[in-house]
């Protein structure tokens, strides 16, 4: 099997040991990811103390070795897999040195006409690590990441063009107007607090309705050559431009029926350079409004 299994196994082994903090020490809130592990516990501090100790003396028991310069006490303020948490603020952020190194390489590649691809993709991998703390970056690093592709050769030289250019500004808009920093939110928000929006497609034309606003119109010869996930997400685009006041600070459910368009909307991101255009508009709106 050799070292391509190794960290298969290790896993397995940690998920064990995870199932066992949860299961026969009752310590709830557990994040492990191979040898790193994250207690959650509710104040007060003694309740984190007290599971920790538990975790450390069943280490102990079993023979399992622990890195005490490694070990963080109970705390709200940590970095855990290279990301800030902050029970206080109820944020995640990039730590100080990861935010310097994302302004300075952004620095970098705004004086660059070209450059070569192990740099880009060095910017590239930076910036979708940041996109754990800046989900909207995910829809501006699609034109970087396609400037790469059939290219094999580290040092080839990689023109930046204008829609690169244009990416890497609004990164840096990302970069100094979050900060680096996002919110601990819940994965789900009750109905009631959220705005439904309904939106459809077909041949004969498209339209969308938001409780008692609605639109419609019909298609254009050019637009019916398009294909029919680019004329689903036009109306969506279109509802929240025209909609922007009523969505302002709100949670929004969007209702559509095309699978392709809802995985767009929900990773923000796509292969289609038509899609990404109106994906990037979507989220542009969506930081200008506040919509979530």
């Amino acid at each position: 099997m050799g070292l391509s299994y190794s960290c298969n196994l290790f896993e397995r082994f940690s998920s064990a040991i995870h199932w066992i903090a949860e299961t026969k020490l009752a310590i709830h809130s557990c994040v492990h990811l191979l040898d790193d592990f994250l207690f959650i516990s509710p104040p007060p501090i003694e309740i984190g103390q007290f599971n920790l100790q538990k975790f450390l003396d069943f280490a102990a028991e079993i023979g399992l070795p622990i890195k005490s310069e490694k070990t963080v006490l109970p705390t709200t303020k940590l970095i855990f897999l290279g990301l800030e948490l902050d029970s206080e603020k109820m944020e995640i952020r990039l730590p100080l040195d990861k935010l310097e190194k994302v302004r300075n390489l952004l620095g970098f590649f705004s004086n660059k006409k070209k450059v070569t691809l192990l740099e880009l993709q060095s910017l590239i991998g930076l910036l979708n690590f940041a996109c754990y703390v800046v989900p909207p970056g995910r829809s501006f690093l699609r034109r970087l990441i396609n400037l790469t592709k059939g290219i094999r050769r580290p040092h080839f030289k990689i023109r930046l063009n204008k829609e690169a250019k244009s990416d890497l500004k609004a990164w840096a808009l990302f970069i100094d107007h979050f900060n680096g920093k996002g919110l601990i939110v819940q994965h789900k928000l009750e109905t009631s607090q959220s705005l439904h929006m309904y939106t459809d497609a077909s041949n004969l034309g498209f339209g969308g309705f938001l409780g008692t606003h609605w639109f419609y119109h019909g298609w254009t010869d050019s637009w019916l050559k398009l294909h029919i996930s680019i004329r689903e997400f036009y109306p969506i685009v279109l509802a929240v431009e025209l909609w922007s006041q009523i969505l302002r600070n709100k949670h929004v459910q969007f209702h559509c029926d095309n699978i392709a368009v809802v995985h767009c909307i929900n990773k923000q991101t796509a292969k289609d350079v038509l899609l990404m255009t109106l994906v990037r508009r979507l989220v542009v709106q969506a930081l200008k409004y506040n919509i979530f």
